[in-house]
């Protein structure tokens, strides 16, 4: 899964790419985290029409249709798959009308050797702007409280991130945003085909465990670090 990012790109860079501006100027966030305030693009939602629109909601998908925003236990979704999007009961309706671009600069993953968990900052070489498909959703509470929300959409790893992770989130190039973001549910296949597209190449940089921690929000982060050494097994007669 994808569970945490960065975006480090300012409103002028976001204009010059999408052709929209965000409505405040977004500070650096070097380690955004589900729950947390999210920046995507979309295309307008009241008409559909092909305009997009920089919104902010809410990381974690609630489906239009559940009754309570943890979706019976099982949510709010941080990720839905790509290979079961499309059928998935609590995506398949945003799927068709509701996909949006989430705007970031990388993403952390955390690879697993023995009892050692490493995390990575992984981005194209260095930080740059990058469209990562998600869709998004609008929940109503039973007190009327309407909720935005949004998830990434994953796929699974390629032969660059398959070591650290088994899935990868799927990005969209500049060539597909219309494509993705053209809210017309009978050109699923035109759509569609960007989640099959060969995924990019990731550059991961070691970085500190302090990214673990969610009230860590600044540039060290992204620093690259040292591996450490997973520690031995101590061989047989040696325990003490």
């Amino acid at each position: 899964m994808c569970g945490r990012y960065f975006l480090l790109s300012d409103s002028d860079t976001i204009e010059a790419a999408f052709g929209v501006k965000p409505d405040v100027p977004p500070p650096p966030r070097y380690n955004i985290s589900p729950g947390q305030p999210i920046l995507i693009v979309r295309q307008d939602p009241l008409s559909y029409a092909p305009k997009r629109e920089v919104a902010m909601v809410q990381w974690g998908f609630i489906p239009d249709w559940a009754k309570e925003p943890t979706v019976g236990g099982a949510g709010p979704f941080v990720n839905a798959r790509s290979e079961t999007v499309h059928e998935k009961a609590s995506f398949k309706n945003a799927y068709r009308r509701r996909r949006c671009l989430v705007i970031a600069d990388g993403f952390y993953e955390w690879q697993r050797t023995g009892k050692l968990k490493q995390p990575y900052r992984i981005d194209l070489g260095e930080p740059g702007l990058v469209a990562f498909a998600g869709l998004w959703e609008l929940w109503q509470g039973p007190d009327g409280t309407e909720v935005e929300t949004a998830c990434m959409i994953t796929r699974s790893a390629g032969p660059l991130m398959e070591a650290i992770h088994h899935r990868e989130p799927v990005i969209i190039p500049p060539e597909g945003w219309d494509d993705w973001l053209h809210a017309d549910e009978r050109d699923m296949k035109v759509y569609g085909r960007w989640l099959d597209i060969d995924p990019p190449l990731w550059t991961p940089h070691p970085v500190s465990r302090d990214v673990g921690n969610v009230a860590n929000d600044h540039a060290g982060l992204l620093d690259e670090v040292e591996l450490e050494e997973a520690p031995r097994e101590p061989k047989q007669g040696q325990l003490f």
